[in-house]
């Protein structure tokens, strides 16, 4: 309900604070408003019921209808003005009624009010501390994530330090294997090759290399062979002459120098032999026990997104329930206060004009008496301090954030996380060699565990009743506080269309028939919040300060009225023009986000921030989005930069704009 008039202060003459309001006399009661109502009527049933009340006030009875008492509220100021405006003496009988009702309406009325006011901050704290709760299941999850973190840790430093030890034996393995084929064990093998063409240089065995000393210990001993027999086979019969015995003194020698060497040969190839065996070994052991690691490592890994799935999501769950509960409070409460403020002006307006009649009757006892319509004027003229009906509203405390999670142990980038689970560099040219045992089949059907999504759903339009204006060629809002503080932000471009339905909504006839007055909506932009605003955002009036809101402009571009959202899971009933809906995200490309949003602001809404958004803007016009191209955002769309760069359009499904734009 918007202010009819400007704020104004009751005249301390006629109502001296809020103590007089809440028990002005002896009639003063305790309960519920439509107890307190009931009562106070009954008690002035003489009053309520005659033909002259029910002349002046035909809707009394209404205040005690919580549904009505907005009606009654407006036609009670229209009859104080018709009253205040009344030229001459005031009949004693409107006197009384004058008073009576004056007094009822301080009494009980704007005592209901106090006491709404006084619920509402009792139930905005019950739903803050239903938060306390999920503690014990916020705690089981962080320990379910430290525990399972030091499962993993603790097997992956243990896989490391096997892969340092397998690393180290695979270098002296491939040392050994080097050797193995290095000059000792070649040459030992040599000695009993008596040929081998395909070798380089090739094993002949010939006269020549006999003679140079080349040839190997098995062609020496077929040289002597040759020498000291005659024959082949079981012909062969033993040289008779002496000329061969001297002749083979010189190979024998050879013979003796080769079958030294290849003894060194071979004694030194078996110690390497003998080594690299020790070696090997030591590496297939190893090889093996870091296999098994790796398969604790993955059942570690696994078992961390089983725990730690399973606790977040009941933590989630139950969270997810009581913050959806706080939102739809709080949106309540934030409605509520805003009516009550509205309430409290105009009851404070209509309970000034009546007494205003009450004043200085008697002989003077005209209203147009120059003191009087001074009063009169001052109801008009002074603002009303509601400052004690502003609640704050605390941001609930932040869910859980979701760890840095590892890949699951199956999938292909797993060892990304840990790349000791990968065979070692060093180790790799073993593999088809020796073998590592490792087991490809790796099973694991842990839930992939992933934050909430960014969704928007629904938001209410509350009024933080604050009067902002726009400047510096409509790039920047502005507002002054009560304690005088200035605030400013940037404001999106202003869509200009005649918005009748909204006009309607959010004004009564005689604000729109007013003389002079432009209230008619004919454009909207969005108000980001002020950057510099660095106060938690706890009023009405520092929400919209912090995280911005609507800005409703008349085709002179002059603000005429001011919407915060306050998330809800339901419309709360209200008119289809005080909500808006939005469908789930699309995706964007970089492309689509820069030119719908040239120049993002950063996210502040702490649930928000909490599913990953990090810039936005809002747009309202035809944006062309997707292939091939379609018209998005006409109705109003939120745009998102997530915290993974991904980009998400939120369109306007249902409510203000989407439902109530005049054709």
């Amino acid at each position: 309900m918007a202010p009819l008039k400007s704020f104004f202060l009751l005249p301390p003459l006629l109502v001296s604070g809020q103590e007089t309001l809440a028990c002005a006399n002896e009639n003063c009661e305790a309960g519920d408003q439509t107890a307190l109502l009931q009562s106070h009527l009954s008690r002035k049933s003489e009053l309520s019921l005659s033909s002259t009340g029910a002349a002046f006030f035909p809707k009394l009875a209404n205040l005690n209808d919580p549904h009505k008492r907005k009606e009654a509220l407006l036609e009670m100021e229209k009859t104080a003005v018709k009253l205040a405006n009344t030229q001459g003496p005031v009949e004693d009988v409107v006197v009384e009624i004058c008073l009576s009702t004056a007094n009822m309406l301080n009494e009980t009325v704007l005592l209901s009010i106090i006491e709404e006011d006084a619920q509402d901050r009792v139930e905005l704290q019950e739903g803050l501390d239903a938060f306390d709760e999920h503690e014990e299941a916020r705690q089981n999850a962080q320990d379910a994530i430290d525990a399972a973190e030091r499962g993993v840790q603790q097997a992956a430093e243990h896989l490391l330090e096997c892969r340092t030890r397998e690393s180290e034996t695979c270098v002296e393995v491939v040392t050994c294997r080097d050797l193995i084929h290095s000059y000792p064990c070649e040459c030992a093998e040599e000695c009993w090759i008596c040929e081998d063409h395909a070798r380089t240089p090739p094993i002949i065995c010939s006269d020549t290399t006999v003679m140079e000393g080349t040839a190997s210990l098995c062609c020496i001993d077929r040289k002597i062979h040759h020498r000291w027999c005659e024959g082949e086979g079981s012909d062969a019969e033993i040289r008779q002459e002496v000329e061969w015995r001297q002749s083979t003194k010189s190979l024998f020698e050879r013979y003796n120098e080769k079958n030294d060497q290849c003894h060194e040969c071979w004694e030194t190839c078996t110690n390497i032999t003998q080594n690299c065996s020790t070696h090997i070994d030591r590496y297939t052991n190893i090889s093996e026990e870091c296999d098994l690691l790796v398969d604790l490592l993955r059942h570690e890994s696994c078992e961390y997104h089983h725990s730690v799935g399973t606790a977040l999501e009941l933590y989630q769950q139950a969270y997810r329930l009581t913050l959806e509960a706080y939102q739809v409070l709080t949106a309540r409460i934030m409605i509520g206060e805003a009516d009550r403020k509205v309430e409290w002006e105009v009851l404070t307006r209509v309970i000034c004009l009546l007494l205003s009649l009450t004043v200085g009757q008697g002989d003077a006892g005209a209203v147009s008496a120059e003191s009087n319509q001074a009063r009169i004027q001052l109801c008009w003229d002074e603002e009303v301090d509601v400052s004690h009906l502003d609640i704050d509203y605390l941001d609930p405390p932040d869910m859980l954030d979701l760890p840095v999670l590892p890949h699951r142990p199956c999938d292909a980038n797993f060892s990304i996380d840990y790349p000791s689970v990968d065979t070692p560099p060093a180790c790799e040219a073993l593999e088809d060699v020796y073998g590592n045992g490792a087991s490809s089949n790796c099973v694991c059907n842990a839930p992939i565990i992933t934050q909430p999504e960014l969704a928007l759903g629904h938001f209410l339009m509350v009024d933080p009743a604050i009067q902002v204006s726009i400047a510096n060629a409509e790039t920047t809002w502005s507002t002054t506080f009560a304690d005088g503080s200035v605030h400013t932000g940037p404001i999106s471009a202003i869509h200009r269309e005649n918005m009748d339905a909204i006009t309607q909504a959010f004004f009564t006839e005689d604000e729109q028939n007013e003389e002079g007055a432009n209230v008619n909506v004919a454009g909207v932009a969005w108000a980001y919040g002020s950057p510099d605003f660095a106060e938690d955002a706890a009023s009405l009036e520092h929400r919209f300060a912090s995280q911005g809101g609507l800005l409703f402009l008349n085709s002179d571009d002059e603000v005429v009225a001011v919407r915060g959202l306050a998330p809800s899971a339901t419309t709360l009933n209200q008119n289809v023009v005080a909500y808006l809906s939005f469908a789930l995200g699309q995706n964007l490309t970089d492309t689509q986000f820069a030119s719908a949003c040239p120049q993002p602001q950063a996210v502040v809404d702490s649930v928000q921030y909490d599913r990953g958004a990090r810039q936005y803007c809002w747009v309202k016009g035809d944006i062309q989005m997707g292939e091939p191209a379609t018209a998005m955002c006409h109705e109003g769309c939120f745009v998102y930069e997530l915290a993974n760069g991904r980009k998400l359009v939120f369109p306007l499904i249902d409510g203000a704009f989407a439902n109530s734009l005049s054709s």
